[in-house]
């Protein structure tokens, strides 16, 4: 073991690492960004071995995530492949990384995803887990409230706060929140019976090839996010659209419920039969704001509306699977419910469908006679640049044709 090495009980840390070059798409940009992946070697008990890559983009992106250089327990691998990354943020304060430890997922148990966590959970992972932190280039430990001045849904997490980036702490802290955590969660998984210790190997396979860091995978929805808490509205297009509700209705234009709910689904139907995209509601028009930019309104009064959080939960995974089935839903769709500047937003995450026709079946009258005229009860909507276009005669056959039918 090199003098630079760091060591945890069975765990260790080499601080010598390789520097690959990489270049990756950036969803929110549209484009590839070049940049450098910094790849560290850790171990632990259980024949662990693996990569951790601390990725460096030259728009200023960082984050640090698991290769796919791995060898130990598949349990562990499952839970990091292309998950569960660390971004570190350029705050006006310097850079932050949230202390954030996996825990089992309330929609998937066996998934686990991070969550706010304790000085007393820290501390377990490793008892000196904060000084430890401060001696590899961490200034300050406290809330983010604190910290960062933050009253979004997350003040209450524990961050850290570094003046400069380029030291060993944001992989320490990978190697301590998800590596060292997720081996723990696995031996007590392992003690009680919940688990088999099936290993995975690949390390030699993947080792050092900076391509396969998982850093393609970034979140679209957190990216949007992140930009729309800057007030970085990106305009809509063939991969995004914004609507003000989900289900209020609009004596302006006649609109019942049902019809508001199908407009908004509409979008997601067009995305289905296109390439995908996201459709973010709780969001004004510039044509209707004062500022003449897209204004986050939020759809607090729809939630409250539906009986609180997991009454408007249910209202909307119904909606979805009356207009499109179960199959296409639990396939193509997810969404998720995110604070945006102290607002509660709904994102429409919609992947492609392309085996199969995604047919929109509406609930409301306006889009039932507006199909029945057609003598038809489902449509077929495609995204054309930023709108839905129903598909209508003989252009189905010609979409159909040229979206499935192989040369």
């Amino acid at each position: 073991m090199s003098e630079r090495d760091l060591r945890i009980g069975e765990f260790c840390l080499s601080n010598e690492t390789n520097d690959s070059t990489v270049a990756l798409y950036v969803r929110e940009e549209r484009k590839i960004v070049d940049g450098r992946a910094l790849i560290f070697n850790a171990s632990g008990p259980h024949n662990l071995m693996m990569e951790i890559h601390y990725i460096q983009l030259e728009n200023g992106n960082k984050w640090v995530i698991g290769g796919r250089a791995f060898n130990g327990p598949m349990w562990i691998f499952s839970q990091l492949n292309k998950r569960l990354k660390i971004s570190v943020n350029n705050k006006e304060q310097g850079f932050a990384m949230d202390l954030t430890i996996p825990t089992p997922s309330k929609k998937n148990p066996d998934r686990y995803t991070t969550s706010m966590t304790t000085i007393r959970e820290l501390s377990g992972i490793y008892p000196n887990i904060f000084n430890l932190l401060q001696e590899n280039g961490v200034d300050e430990i406290d809330l983010r409230s604190n910290l960062l001045n933050d009253t979004s849904s997350r003040k209450k997490f524990y961050t850290c706060l570094m003046k400069n980036p380029d030291c060993l702490a944001p992989v320490l802290i990978y190697f301590l929140t998800r590596i060292v955590a997720l081996t723990k969660e696995y031996e007590k998984l392992l003690d009680e019976g919940k688990i088999n210790p099936v290993q995975a190997s690949h390390y030699a396979e993947f080792r050092f090839k900076g391509s396969e860091t998982g850093a393609d995978d970034l979140s679209r929805v957190d990216s949007l996010v992140r930009n729309m808490e800057n007030g970085d509205f990106e305009d809509e297009s063939v991969h995004l659209e914004y609507k003000t509700t989900f289900c209020l209705p609009s004596e302006r234009h006649g609109n019942k419920v049902k019809d508001t709910v199908d407009i908004v689904l509409i979008e997601v139907a067009s995305m289905l039969n296109t390439d995908g995209g996201l459709t973010v509601i709780g969001v004004t028009d510039p044509q209707d704001s004062d500022s003449k930019d897209w204004k986050v309104r939020g759809i607090a009064r729809e939630i409250k509306e539906k009986g609180g959080m997991d009454s408007f939960k249910q209202f909307v995974s119904g909606s979805l699977c009356s207009r499109f089935g179960t199959g296409m839903v639990s396939s193509n769709i997810s969404y998720h419910i995110q604070i945006i500047n102290n607002l509660p937003v709904l994102i429409f995450d919609v992947e492609p469908s392309m085996t199969a026709i995604a047919k929109f079946k509406p609930s409301g009258n306006k889009v039932k006679n507006r199909l029945n005229q057609m003598n038809e009860t489902q449509g077929i909507w495609v995204r054309v640049e930023d709108s839905s276009r129903l598909v209508a005669g003989n252009s189905i056959l010609e979409w159909f044709s040229n979206r499935f039918t192989n040369d």
